[in-house]
């Protein structure tokens, strides 16, 4: 095999650049090449394309972190809207020209140093079957996976962590109640379990059962359970570029639950809401449309480190 282009810029001359094609006949595949240095590589028009896969603290260095999210549906990553999962359609993006999870995946860590997604599997949170062959090839391709599957029982959560490394999501969506969220935490352990507090137009989205009345009662009701993570994620806000929802509410939980871990996320435009939302103590960032559109590209991100 003999290299033919470069398909990117190239770092310095001691590094592999991010994307090189090598002439060959072979398959799809993937390769890890030492703890230090992984690469994916996949067969696409008689070419093999090798991506190499930033290093964990090349793409966390900002203190908080921004995490792409991967909406699935129907087998391809498709746009969220305002939680309007009908009307959701492929993803069209700056970035690829594909809507298949391992591209927009690998495009988003390619160009962007983002190696954690937030996979939303709307298949699985509306009652049918987890695409867990997906997420499963996610991981081989080294992807940080945090995968919300629609978990509704304690076998469903199995059957996700026999298969998958990645967290659980438990959302309140699906969730039938906090006594079953404590069971979780205790089967699964807190680190690998993080509950999604979801909302339409700043009110609970339950699926019913037990839940407590209120967003903050549902909040603590969480924490209480055992949840050290939590994600708060107002699903009118997606897509729709109205800016971050919920800022004074991170805020006074970051206060009042000490020590939890929150990630937030919907209708994020640019740089000044990344600084917003740091600057109210969140942890963690979900994005979509703002990465597609090149709103958020690799000069916020690193405007957004140095700031």
């Amino acid at each position: 095999m003999k290299f033919v282009r470069r398909l990117r810029r190239s770092g310095s001359p001691s590094r592999l650049p991010p994307s090189l094609i090598i002439d060959s006949g072979v398959g799809r595949f993937s390769v890890s090449i030492s703890v230090r240095r992984q690469f994916s590589v996949f067969f696409s028009d008689n070419s093999i394309f090798i991506n190499r896969f930033p290093l964990k603290e090349e793409s966390d260095s900002t203190g908080m972190q921004i995490i792409p999210v991967l909406d699935l549906k129907g087998g391809l990553v498709v746009r969220g809207v305002a939680g309007k999962r009908a009307l959701y359609k492929p993803v069209e993006s700056e970035l690829c020209s594909s809507a298949e999870p391992a591209e927009v995946a690998v495009s988003l860590r390619s160009e962007l140093g983002l190696g954690r997604m937030y996979l939303a599997d709307l298949d699985a949170i509306t009652g049918g079957e987890a695409d867990l062959e997906t997420c499963a090839s996610l991981e081989e391709l080294g992807f940080e996976l945090m995968i919300d599957a629609g978990i509704r029982s304690i076998a469903g959560a199995r059957q996700l962590t026999r298969r998958l490394d990645g967290e659980v999501i438990a959302a309140l969506e699906t969730l039938p109640g906090p006594r079953l969220l404590s069971e979780l935490v205790g089967e699964l352990g807190a680190q690998r379990v993080i509950f999604s507090l979801d909302l339409a137009a700043g009110k609970p989205l339950s699926g019913g059962g037990d839940w407590p009345a209120t967003v903050d009662e549902i909040a603590s009701a969480a924490v209480s359970a055992g949840i050290e993570r939590m994600i708060l994620l107002d699903l009118a806000a997606v897509g729709i570029g109205g800016g971050p929802a919920h800022l004074d509410r991170c805020l006074a939980w970051k206060d009042r639950f000490e020590g939890l871990e929150l990630v937030t996320g919907g209708g994020v435009r640019d740089l000044d809401d990344l600084l917003s939302l740091r600057a109210a103590g969140v942890d963690g960032v979900l994005i979509a449309s703002a990465l597609h559109d090149g709103r958020i590209g690799p000069g916020e991100l690193g405007r957004l480190a140095v700031d």
